[in-house]
């Protein structure tokens, strides 16, 4: 009895991605909030509706785990920003350079406004999907 309560122990701690998981790397404070937004269309990418998912997390210093309790497996896109200022707004200044960190899913930074189809990356069931903050 004893070995089977061991070997479900050790199988509960193995499946900690099994919805999926995104990590949030280089998160440089630990002020305000991570804003994670998935898509599942074009037409929700450029706001003309909700994403599928938007999370909001309290910020952690260096690494951020976004678990995903609703979306198993798919193509979809993901923006996320470190909202600093607790605003809910991605901010921009002058010639709309970034105020907050940001990433987009498939390591994609835009030159100019960003392209849907240039973000669209597979989620993968136990498989955590890791997105570097750019400041």
């Amino acid at each position: 009895m004893r070995l089977l309560v061991f070997i479900f122990l050790i199988i509960s701690i193995d499946n900690s991605y099994s919805h999926g998981t995104i990590n949030i790397t280089n998160v440089k404070n630990d002020i305000g909030y991570i804003d994670l937004s998935i898509y599942d269309n074009e037409v929700a990418f450029y706001g003309k509706s909700d994403p599928i998912v938007r999370i909001k997390k309290i910020a952690t210093k260096g690494l951020t785990s976004i678990p995903l309790s609703n979306l198993h497996e798919g193509k979809v896109s993901i923006f996320v920003f470190h909202d600093q200022n607790e605003d809910s707004k991605f901010n921009q200044g002058f010639l709309w350079k970034n105020l907050e960190g940001f990433a987009y899913s498939n390591n994609y930074i835009p030159k100019s406004k960003p392209i849907y189809l240039e973000t669209i990356v597979e989620l993968k069931h136990n498989v955590p999907l890791k997105l570097n903050l750019i400041y």
